[in-house]
């Protein structure tokens, strides 16, 4: 399950928010409910619950049985658990395990948290009485610090809370699980990070191509900040913008991206995409730097002679405990005693979504089942396999999944990134367009895009330089800035002023 928005008893106003954990307040239920997509099963009353219970049951079971005389009644909690047993039997694979609902826990904001600039919040579950009995649903990843964001609401809510009269607030849950390799489109859902959103909104009202992106670029800089470039500038046309790094040249990487997924910049030279979320610049003894400059072969050699099987990683691979047939200890076993068929071992390569918490986190020796399974899909992909096993829709969480979700600051402590990880980077929406952009034809899903500009031409800001080839999976790519086509490659055009 997954936090969607808060719905507050008393009226707020609203604003947007991207981090984990914070939620806009939301003027009444009846607000956040409009926002649910149009499949969505609403378990918000007796009847409604009771509906639900039945196409997952039949019927109620036969309380006065199982309980007969009681709790000390001898026989109570084999029946009890004889119940259980023959419940879960009858419901899997039915159709309500599929669909997408929502419920809802009660709470009350309580005090303000000056960092995040909201309220914190305390809430609990919601108890049904029905047939059943007593129902209440249970979230799977609730953020352990809850914020909401109240807007120009925020002074009157705080004073009010000052005054010790309650502020109720229902937190609305929504969720489904998608199937193995699998999208969110898959289960009626589309995810899309809030500078996508935009560019979205820019290209449908205004026609505006995405010619910008938003970075932060954070970690060791005299000015941590997120920025507004162009498409093409270099990352060090970005690491001037905040002042340059504090240490010497030599003496640091980039990563590009996050420090789970991201990878580390070859050059400074390096155009900025229209998929640079951020760059962190880090000192060449840091984790997470040590861990992303390890070539891909000698995280396999180490894992072939070292790997003891404790299936630490196992247990803590996310997609593992979603309910995939994914075991990581299984493919360091596979890959160190060189078993050649493509078993479901070997081809559940691609269920990894390459997330790092193994090597970062799990594994107590610093090995990475991740770099096993990357060199696996890179030979899946030479040999042209493709995907008709794991493609499971009937996922069942594994029951001890939130107990093993990974404290947020102790993975941050690991990748040694406690010391930026309050940093509050100031907001530079100025766009400085550079003298000279590099933009690559492939910066998407799909083919490169195919130039239509020679050398020489003169453009502007916004015109079509490449264009999707006819038949083609891919995106368009325009031009960052106003001059001349100085050189057109197949991987790259050049704009100078």
């Amino acid at each position: 399950m997954t936090l969607l928005l808060l719905g507050s008893l008393s009226p707020v106003s609203t604003r947007a928010e991207e981090s984990a954990g914070v939620r806009p307040l939301r003027n009444g239920l009846a607000a956040a409910l409009a926002s649910l997509p149009a499949q969505t099963h609403l378990l918000l009353d007796q009847q409604s619950i009771e509906q639900f219970l039945v196409e997952l049951d039949g019927a109620p079971p036969d309380w006065a049985t199982v309980y007969g005389q009681g709790h000390h009644d001898p026989g109570h909690d084999e029946r009890l658990f004889a119940l259980n047993r023959e419940r879960d039997a009858r419901r899997e694979g039915k159709a309500p395990l599929q669909w997408l609902i929502a419920f809802v826990w009660l709470g009350e904001l309580s005090g303000f948290d000056e960092r995040e600039g909201g309220f914190r919040v305390v809430l609990g579950p919601k108890f049904n009485r029905t047939a059943w009995g007593e129902v209440r649903f249970k979230h799977e990843d609730l953020p352990s610090t809850l914020i909401a964001l109240a807007g120009q609401g925020t002074a009157k809510l705080r004073t009010r809370i000052q005054q010790g009269t309650p502020a109720p607030v229902a937190v609305l849950i929504t969720g489904r699980l998608i199937p193995e390799t699998g999208l969110p489109l898959h289960v009626g859902c589309v995810v899309q990070n809030v500078v996508s959103l935009t560019n979205v909104a820019a290209a449908v009202n205004e026609q505006r191509p995405v010619t910008e992106r938003h970075l932060t670029v954070t970690g060791e800089v005299n000015e941590p900040r997120t920025i507004r470039a162009a498409v093409g500038s270099t990352f060090g046309d970005a690491l001037a913008r905040v002042g340059g790094p504090t240490l010497p040249e030599g003496e640091y990487k980039i990563v590009v991206g996050g420090p789970m997924m991201g990878r580390l910049a070859t050059s400074l030279d390096e155009p900025i995409t229209k998929t640079t979320s951020g760059l962190i610049v880090l000192p060449l003894e840091n984790a997470t730097v040590q861990y992303l400059s390890r070539p891909l072969d000698r995280w396999i050699k180490k894992g072939q002679s070292t790997c003891d099987q404790c299936r630490t990683c196992t247990t803590l691979c996310p997609r593992n405990l979603l309910g995939h047939h994914f075991s990581p200890h299984e493919i360091m076993r596979a890959v160190a005693y060189d078993i050649p068929e493509a078993s479901d071992v070997i081809t559940g390569a691609v269920m990894c979504s390459e997330c790092r918490l193994c090597e970062a986190f799990a594994c107590p020796l610093e090995l990475s089942p991740c770099a096993f399974y990357k060199s696996v899909k890179k030979q899946l992909a030479a040999v042209g396999w493709k995907n008709d096993r794991h493609k499971r829709a009937d996922l069942t969480p594994h029951p001890f999944r939130e107990g093993r979700l990974v404290p947020i600051d102790r993975l941050v402590e690991r990748l040694g990134l406690h010391k930026y990880h309050h940093l509050r980077p100031a907001f530079d929406d100025e766009v400085r367009a550079p003298a000279r952009v590099v933009i690559p034809l492939k910066q998407h899903t799909g083919v490169p895009s195919a130039p239509v500009v020679t050398v020489g031409q003169k453009v502007e800001k916004g015109d079509l330089i490449a264009a999707i080839p006819e038949g083609k999976l891919g995106a368009n790519v325009h031009a960052s800035i106003d001059g001349r086509v100085s050189e057109v490659t197949d991987k790259t055009i050049t704009i100078s002023r």
